[in-house]
This record gives C-alpha cells, structure tokens and sequence, in this order.
C-alpha cells in the first residue's frame, strides 16, 4: 500500500510539468494548461493530503519552469531576459528566471491542491 502512494506521488511529482510540456508544445494550447493537468493528476492519483498535493505540484513545475527557462536563457545568451529583467527593474535574468518559476509553481500547487480537495470530498464517508 505505501509503495502505491510513493508511485502516486511521483506520478503527480514527474507527470504534471512533463505532461503540461508534452501538450503545450504539440497541441499548441496555452501557457497556464499546467493548472488543469496538475489539477486533474492530483484528483485521480490519490494524493491524500492538502499539503502533499499543493508541494507536489509546486515544486515539479517550479523545477521544472526553472530548469526550462535557464536553459533557453543560456541558448540565446541571456539577451532576452536580461532586457525584460530591466523592463521591471530587476537586478539579473536569473531574477526574472525564480520569479517566473515561482509564479508557475503557485499556480500548479494550488490548482493541485485543489484537486487534492476535490478527491478528498468525495471520498470521505458520509455522516449518519
């Protein structure tokens, strides 16, 4: 039974950013469809507790937006971002690089989190 609930976790872990990456880039849909794919792991694969599902969710896409970002930075040379970085007064593009991975990470837990809530609604027994 734990070792079902360690794979669930890793599933919610690995599988919400790789899925959101593998739909974003071939199915061409926006940038926040992670929401909806974070929402909808944590609902079917059983994370049980509130704070596992927004953790969960939150650090797979923060590494993972953190990871993506810093090295299509380093492709173009840090051009891009260093300009935008400067746009909202920031001090580097490694800045603008956590704060974006930040946002994505809030938005992936609590959208986690709440899918965490939705599974443990409805499964809860009823009181008589």
């Amino acid at each position: 039974m734990k070792t079902t609930h360690f794979f669930s976790k890793l599933i919610v872990f690995i599988g919400a950013p790789t899925i959101s990456f593998i739909i974003s880039f071939y199915l061409d849909s926006p940038w926040w469809i992670f929401t909806f794919v974070s929402f909808i792991l944590s609902t079917v694969f059983l994370v049980k507790i509130f704070i596992e599902g927004f953790l969960l969710n939150f650090l797979g896409t923060f590494l993972f937006w953190f990871l993506m970002s810093y090295y299509m930075n380093h492709l173009n040379n840090s051009i891009l971002s260093t300009r935008i970085a400067q746009l909202f007064s920031m001090n580097s593009a490694l800045s603008l690089i956590l704060v974006l991975s930040l946002f994505g990470g809030l938005l992936s837990g609590i959208s986690g989190a709440l899918g965490t809530y939705l599974h443990t609604l409805y499964t809860k027994p009823l009181r008589k």
